[in-house]
């Protein structure tokens, strides 16, 4: 099980440690990157978490890499940290965690939004206005498809949750239905 608290101190580190927003981007673009390559093969991801394999030829697989994509310097002692501490099984969540904080350092809030079938631009404009009224900031919205709602639309951001979709609604019948019989 990953440990948030964990995953959010090591981007946090990493992002905290950047000061331009220029240099934030490429760092997120590199890791990333380096994130895709491992998780594109067994063997390579077999080989940066098994332990098995000793650090320090880890760390040879990481030089090898940074010579051929030139990474920055602190992303290079990053993934020396991430070695010597064993976290590569995390390091998709640490991405996305970074991700989250570049995102929202620009006043950007990502929100997913849930329907049973994809909203139109024209709900989508209605749901952005709706949430950048009530959170204050440019809202970027992710859409899922999920057709157990029926109908509607449920937003998530944070740890808040707005149901406005028909399952959501039938549920919250039947809990009232069942009250009222007691």
């Amino acid at each position: 099980m990953i440990d948030p608290k964990v995953v959010r101190n090591y981007a946090a580190c990493l992002f905290e440690n950047i000061k331009s927003d220029k240099e934030r981007q490429l760092v997120l673009d590199q890791i990333s990157l380096f994130n895709k390559i491992i998780l594109s093969s067994d063997l390579i991801y077999f080989a940066f978490c098994s332990p098995v394999i000793s650090h320090s030829e880890k760390l040879k697989l990481i030089e090898a890499l940074d010579k051929k994509l030139r990474f920055e310097k602190i992303v290079s002692q990053f993934f020396g940290v991430i070695v010597k501490n064993a976290r590569f099984k995390i390091l998709t969540a640490i991405v996305a965690g970074y991700e989250k904080l570049l995102t929202e350092s620009r006043g950007i809030k990502s929100v997913i939004v849930e329907a049973a079938n994809k909203p139109g631009k024209k709900e989508l404009d209605v749901i952005r206005k709706f949430l950048e009224n009530k959170l204050k900031k440019i809202v970027e919205i992710n859409v899922l498809e999920n057709e157990e709602l029926i109908g509607g639309v449920v937003i998530k951001h944070d740890s808040l949750l707005y149901d406005y979709s028909v399952s959501g609604a039938i549920e919250r019948a039947a809990v009232l239905a069942k009250g009222a019989r007691v």
